[in-house]
């Protein structure tokens, strides 16, 4: 149960930031709206996953529950790097694509022997 808790709490957060406007930008860009509410309705449904698998590890709730609240912290950065290097890298690609000199189809260097 213990192996559970921290993957499905970031899955929580994963899909609550794709349900942003944000984070729908970034990862599917074309997605309609309908899709923000699902993510963010699963995200939500996670979260009390592993609020239960916290609270069903352990025998006192209070203990569970401040667990629980001190797992988020690590859970939201995570979720926030991988949106951010995401982003970065369809950036990156977008400005190669602006910044890429045509391809010449001849030979204008001086340095190749003109031809017989």
């Amino acid at each position: 149960m213990t192996s559970l808790i921290f993957p499905s709490g970031q899955l929580a957060m994963l899909l609550l930031a794709a349900g942003s406007i944000r984070g729908t930008r970034i990862l599917s860009p074309s997605s309609p709206f309908p899709y923000q509410i699902l993510c963010r309705l699963t995200g939500a449904s996670c979260l009390v996953l592993s609020l239960f698998l916290q609270i069903h590890e352990t025998n006192t709730p209070i203990i569970a529950l401040i667990t629980w609240i001190g797992l988020l912290g690590p859970e939201t950065l995570l979720a926030t790097l991988t949106l951010t290097i995401l982003n970065n890298a369809t950036h990156a690609k977008e400005r190669q694509h602006q910044t890429e000199p045509p391809q010449q189809t001849g030979c204008s260097s001086p340095c190749d022997p003109a031809p017989p």
